[in-house]
């Protein structure tokens, strides 16, 4: 039995008891504890549940101090050997990455996502069914399968926290969206195509590439939904005919990152609320050696961090040293160089960093190594976000994951791009053509001059000031914990009849053995659901119809049609208090 929506009134004063769900890839339980610090901050009572192990750790550690008490409790393990996104760099327009992508594509990642976690899935239900329960459940989009299917099984509002930029395939469906730029294609030369495709025949040529990868990004999934089907039914659930993650984002409310500059106005459906970024008021502190070093005899720092999975070969490592660590920072009135560098691969790369850098100084701050009089600083862990946000970094050298692009541009930096896999081409593609990033050449052969370029590129720090504008203009984290209070309060029945009757991924948004009228009749009202329904098509209809406007717009303006897109996004779910 769904809970009732009355224990989750927005604008009263009774909080929300909000449940929220992180996987084990390093990077989730940082974006995860964003949000719930951001739910917190806004006076609801938060648990976040975390595999046992490394994830557990670094959630504790991401909320640690914060000035609204979060409880962090372990939610059982997973089988996972290798995370999917420990790699290197990718050349994503070699025949060999795209065989080795269909060979193994991103829908049959995404289920392998689902197996891995699948063994969380009793310890949530026991989370779920505590007295009192949890009024929401607000889930990882890497969780969407165990803790969607735990919350349908509890009878609890879910919604899905999509950490990845907002891409309208993924909720409207291969066949309605393939003409816009794609995160996540099978083809992964296409997440580079420009937003507006190329004059002449180039540009043909990258229309019907992107609608080929449609048609196999949409069988793709179909597959990978029968793996989640067969899980569904192992935990009393009966088979759905959505399309696995993507149908699942697209039948289920979501609070998603991005939008521009992450990509153009697009259409965003009832159940999905673009917040450009989502970033707690409060800023984890900056080590005071670390704090002095920044500021000590500045010209600004030059900031490398590639992630928690990308790893560099010794010749990548090897330009960065000499290049920038030795020739740039060696000079007095260059910036410095800060190296945020995992302990692993400091071991793996020792040699080369000698041999670039010399023997390390002797006075060496624990968990910290200096060379070239101090000059170059390498760590282990690196405060991220503070370390942007400390007014010094003339430019971030990164591997263009979402988290390190939103507080990047959040903090109006510069960056130089060096992307790896997943979403991340898609990232450093749209950051290049919005003006605040240039890219890295293949292997970092030649990246000292890249970014001493950048360096000196002032309208690169123009369109980061420009980016950081774009960004904000979406609302953020009070867009964020709003959606999640009206989600809660809407329910899952009052979601259902909020689910657009067209897109999809190839299947019906329809519950299995169900008709449409038999879907949302336990809504309470038939007249609210047709008006739903009926409302929904015509905002598709005047979507399309003011797509070419908004495009113009996009490429003449800086802020302007994000807030068009915003307003034409939420417009349906406002009409029936969804949204303010």
């Amino acid at each position: 039995m769904a809970l009732s929506p009355s224990r989750a009134t927005p604008g009263t004063q009774s909080p929300l008891r909000v449940l929220a769900v992180t996987g084990d890839m390093p990077s989730h339980p940082v974006a995860v504890a964003k949000l719930a610090l951001c739910l917190a901050d806004a006076g609801h009572h938060v648990t976040i549940a975390a595999p046992e192990g490394e994830a557990f750790r670094i959630a504790e550690q991401a909320v640690a101090g914060s000035a609204s008490p979060i409880s962090v409790v372990p939610a059982g393990q997973t089988s996972t050997k290798v995370q999917l996104n420990v790699h290197g760099s990718t050349d994503v327009n070699s025949w060999r990455q795209m065989v080795r992508q269909l060979l193994h594509p991103i829908p049959e990642c995404v289920a392998d996502a689902a197996d891995m976690t699948a063994p969380m899935f009793e310890p949530l239900l026991a989370l779920m069914r505590v007295d009192p329960p949890p009024d929401v459940v607000v889930l990882s989009h890497y969780m969407w399968s165990v803790a969607g299917d735990a919350a349908e099984v509890a009878g609890i509002p879910a919604v899905s926290f999509v950490h990845l930029p907002y891409d309208p395939a993924l909720f409207l469906g291969e066949e309605s969206a393939w003409r816009y730029p794609s995160m996540l294609p099978s083809f992964p030369h296409v997440a580079a195509y420009p937003l507006v495709p190329s004059a002449g025949l180039q540009g043909w040529r990258q229309l019907w590439w992107k609608w080929v990868d449609s048609k196999i990004s949409a069988a793709a999934w179909a597959r990978a939904a029968r793996r989640q089907n067969a899980l569904r039914v192992s935990r009393g659930l009966p088979p759905t005919s959505k399309g696995g993650w993507a149908g699942f984002l697209a039948s289920h409310p979501a609070v998603v990152l991005g939008g521009p500059p992450f990509g153009p106005p697009a259409p965003v459906p009832p159940l999905a609320v673009v917040v450009g970024a989502v970033e707690p008021k409060s800023v984890e502190k900056l080590p005071a050696d670390l704090a002095a070093w920044l500021q000590e005899n500045s010209a600004g720092v030059m900031f490398i961090s590639m992630g928690t999975g990308m790893t560099l070969n010794a010749e990548e490592a090897r330009e960065l040293a000499g290049g920038l660590g030795r020739r740039i920072a060696g000079e007095t009135n260059q910036p410095k160089l800060l190296w945020a560098l995992r302990a692993s691969e400091q071991e793996r790369l020792q040699g080369v960093l000698k041999e670039e850098l010399g023997a390390p100084d002797e006075a060496t701050t624990p968990g910290a190594i200096s060379f070239c009089g101090g000059r170059v600083r390498i760590e282990s862990y690196v405060p991220q976000r503070a370390v942007l946000n400390s007014g010094q970094v003339s430019v971030f050298i990164s591997h263009m994951g979402f988290g390190a692009c939103t507080e990047g541009v959040s903090a109006g930096v510069r960056f130089v791009a060096y992307p790896g896999g997943f979403d991340q081409e898609f990232n450093a593609s749209r950051a290049v053509e919005a003006g605040f990033a240039v890219r890295a050449p293949m292997g970092l052969a030649g990246i000292e001059g890249v970014i001493r370029e950048a360096l000196a590129d002032m309208q690169l720090a123009e369109g980061a000031r420009r980016a950081r504008c774009q960004l904000n203009a979406a609302g953020g984290s009070r867009a964020a914990v709003e959606a999640v209070e009206r989600f809660a309060a809407l329910g899952r029945e009052g979601a259902q009849a909020l689910i657009l009757p067209f897109g999809g991924h190839g299947h019906s948004h329809q519950q299995e053995g169900s008709t449409g009228a038999e879907a949302t009749k336990h809504v309470g009202a038939s007249s609210f659901a047709a008006a739903a329904a009926a409302a929904a098509a015509g905002l598709w209809r005047r979507r399309r119809a003011r797509l070419a406007g908004l495009r113009a717009a996009w490429a003449s303006a800086a802020v302007s049609p994000v807030a068009a897109a915003t307003r034409e996004g939420s417009a349906l779910g406002r009409r029936y208090g969804v949204f303010r």
